[in-house]
């Protein structure tokens, strides 16, 4: 029994020491550094396809040149004001589980009916279930959403699922056509109206002490004066008796920093999925955690009825309001406002002043509520764990 433990044991530290290293592989410099300008928008070619050669070599901007924002570290532009963008998680397309649902038509209805009324769409991962990052029912998807936007971007984090039959440098090359000029789109810092938005990797349930590292670098320096942070997997919000608890295989001391940098950093929000049920918050510490249910639905304890938001920043308020949307069975409008949720947006100051680390938040059940005991890249057969996150 003892020799069983042991190599339990050591089973558990080889893959924490592989998760450090995986998170970041193919990553050159710091990703966090330069901001990507959402203010402007890519062409409107479907930019999972190969362009013909445009005629015009001076790249004027005509026959629908793909424009490629451009690298800075410095603040945006002197816009500001509020904004409202579109954010969802967890569409799983292609999930053949039984009484699954797929909602992409009434989103798509939606952003339809408010077309160009919101900037840019956040999907939080897991667009695809079975992980074929390739697909062309994905790509439509995304061009879809983006044409109904007003600059054409479409934000993608990585999830799970991306990984579980790709790698990481696969995912990539895939969708960096999203960030031109940057070739790490897992790991980056989007800039729009004075608001920095981080997106993460945590894929593996774990970002990684050379991921924190880089973060920190780029916190330290960023010029904007509010900052969003985006992921998939869950990481204050879990807890209950659900498969979110805190990130498998993360030790304590990973979770410790990363509430630090939110906190000494004036981080406002962080954006989460995975969990399909969702609207989960959490709020302490200094920050504030909002987990999505998914936009797919499926009858079930641990599962959504089919929801997406917007997201309104508000520097005058000093507010963040997340109003969440329904889907119904209205075939006229297909969708109805369930609630609407207030958090408050930091100004960050100019340095990060060291503090006192925080405790994470208490585990309620007994087994720790996790119902995805993988750890790591995800079984290649798709086989462990809950095949619903």
């Amino acid at each position: 029994m003892r020799k069983a433990i042991v190599l339990i044991a050591a089973s558990l530290l080889f893959a924490s020491c592989s998760f450090y290293t995986s998170v970041t592989d193919n990553i050159s410099g710091n990703p966090f550094s330069s901001s990507f300008q959402l203010s402007t928008p890519l062409g409107d070619d479907n930019l999972f396809q190969p362009q013909p050669d445009d005629p015009d070599e001076e790249g004027d901007g005509t026959d629908g040149d793909v424009t490629t924002p451009p690298e800075t570290t410095e603040p945006q532009s002197d816009e500001t004001g509020a904004f409202t963008f579109v954010l969802f998680t967890d569409s799983h397309i292609n999930r053949t589980d039984s009484g699954v649902q797929d909602h992409r038509e009434e989103f798509l209805k939606f952003l339809e009916a408010e077309s160009d009324v919101y900037p840019f769409i956040v999907c939080l991962g897991d667009l695809v279930d079975d992980g074929d990052i390739y697909s062309r029912e994905a790509q439509d998807f995304i061009e879809q959403s983006r044409s109904y936007t007003m600059l054409n971007n479409f934000i993608y984090v990585i999830g799970n699922h991306d990984i579980r039959t790709h790698s990481r440098t696969e995912w990539d090359e895939e969708f960096k056509v999203l960030t031109p000029g940057h070739d790490n789109p897992r790991m980056m810092r989007y800039s729009y109206k004075g608001v920095s938005i981080y997106k993460l990797d945590n894929a593996s349930r774990i970002f990684g002490k050379d991921q924190l590292n880089m973060l920190e670098e780029a916190l330290r320096s960023d010029p904007n004066e509010y900052r969003i942070f985006l992921a998939h997997e869950v990481v204050a919000t879990g807890g209950a008796l659900d498969q979110t608890t805190v990130i498998f295989g993360s030790e304590a001391g990973e979770l410790l920093r990363l509430f630090r940098l939110m906190r000494n950093y004036d981080v406002s929000m962080l954006f989460t999925g995975h969990h399909h049920k969702g609207n989960e918050i959490y709020s302490g510490d200094g920050f504030s955690e909002f987990n999505a249910a998914a936009l797919h639905s499926r009858s079930g304890s641990f599962e959504s009825d089919g929801y997406w938001y917007t997201v309104t920043v508000d520097p005058d308020a000093g507010e963040i309001t997340v109003t969440s949307y329904l889907v119904t069975d209205d075939s006229a409008e297909p969708w109805r406002i369930t609630g609407t949720d207030i958090f408050p947006l930091k100004t960050a100051d100019e340095t990060g002043e060291e503090e006192p680390p925080v405790t994470p938040p208490a585990d309620d059940t007994e087994d720790g509520g996790n119902e995805d005991p993988g750890a790591g890249d995800p079984d290649p057969s798709g086989d462990a764990g809950d095949e619903s996150v």
